[in-house]
């Protein structure tokens, strides 16, 4: 991909916002984005200013807005739609695999203050094994998750040939960490944790929506059993 160079700088500077779209109809960060990368059946068109128009979409994480993307202009051919979507399965998934293990951690974190805290009967909620299982079992789901999605940017820096495989595992077990520890961090708090005043259900609506954000999780779970079932 071989974008203008003055785009490139705009990004780095961060005078300018690039999102990527796979799919017009439901593109992440969309109301935000100053430049689009739409990828055809073809081709990647780089789509800047004026050249697209945004119809917001609800979504289940107000914190991360969706758009349905409308182009107005055809934009600039900078590369083929294979190497693109090469890209998003290997350098992309990883990212978002990366974004999940943090969100995870940071669950982990708020439920470790919260039963350390949180007193009943005299000890801390946390010295109750109903509780500690479930903060274990978190930490177990972000390790195993963080290992694979360390890998997985080692395979991509290093262009290994398994590169796209490990990446979709670090995908899927970061989902999974993610999903886990959202909703193990709702439990662990309570009834606080069922609110809206707290920030528990954030991350669990988080790892829901970035589930689907450049490549679906189920995508990725498809590719590793094609990959375990081949001879």
């Amino acid at each position: 991909l071989a974008p203008d160079a003055g785009v490139l700088d705009q990004l780095r500077a961060g005078d300018a916002v690039a999102v990527v779209a796979t799919d017009l109809g439901y593109v992440a960060d969309a109301p935000a984005a100053t430049h689009l990368l739409a990828i055809g059946e073809r081709e990647v068109r780089l789509v800047g200013p004026g050249e697209f128009e945004v119809r917001s979409r609800e979504s289940l994480d107000a914190h991360r807005p969706v758009g349905s993307v409308t182009l107005t202009r055809p934009g600039e051919e900078i590369g083929a739609a294979d190497r693109a979507r090469g890209i998003l399965r290997t350098s992309g998934v990883v990212s978002i695999a990366h974004e999940m293990v943090g969100g995870a951690a940071t669950c982990l974190a708020l439920s470790l203050d919260y039963v350390r805290a949180r007193e009943q009967f005299g000890h801390p909620v946390g010295a109750y094994q109903a509780v500690s299982h479930q903060c274990v079992d978190m930490f177990i789901s972000i390790e195993v998750a963080r290992s694979l999605a360390t890998y997985a940017a080692w395979a991509v820096s290093e262009g290994h040939p398994e590169q796209e495989v490990a990446a979709s595992r670090a995908h899927v077990a970061a989902y999974e960490a993610a999903r886990l520890c959202a909703e193990r961090t709702i439990q662990v708090h309570g009834g606080m944790g069922m609110t809206h005043e707290h920030s528990a259900h954030r991350f669990l609506t988080r790892a829901i929506t970035t589930a689907k954000v450049l490549q679906p999780v189920r995508a990725s779970r498809h590719m590793l059993a094609a990959r375990l079932a081949a001879p």
